[in-house]
């Protein structure tokens, strides 16, 4: 027997005074509460896990939006790399024709100043 299972089982014959705080107490029948305050204490303790699985799921939610919003940005970050590695590329192959037409002229100019020497 578990501990768990120990004091719910105290708390159904009236002898245990802790609270006990599990899913399953909603379900129990009024009439298995001994003191009179039990029954406010289980509604309580009900509406405190209400209150808490409403935050809890409000954090999900929140995690979920911003774990969408975050695979989003990494998406567009990932494109964003693919742009850029292709304008290096073309950039390179710019270049490379700059410097060949580069030294085409100066092929030129060193014809046009020795031929006129």
């Amino acid at each position: 027997m578990t501990n768990s299972e120990l004091l719910i089982s105290e708390l159904k014959s009236g002898r245990c005074m802790k609270t006990v705080v599990a899913p399953h107490l909603c379900y129990w029948e009024a009439r298995r509460v001994k003191e009179s305050g039990g029954l406010s204490c289980l509604r309580a303790d009900q509406g405190q896990l209400n209150k808490l699985l409403d935050k809890e799921r409000q954090r999900a939610a929140e995690y979920l939006a911003a774990k969408k919003e975050a695979d989003t940005l990494e998406g567009r970050a990932n494109q964003l790399e693919v742009e850029i590695r292709k304008l290096r590329r073309k950039h390179k192959q710019v270049l490379q024709k700059l410097q060949l037409h580069n030294e085409l002229i100066q092929k030129v100019l060193r014809s046009l100043t020795e031929g006129a020497t």
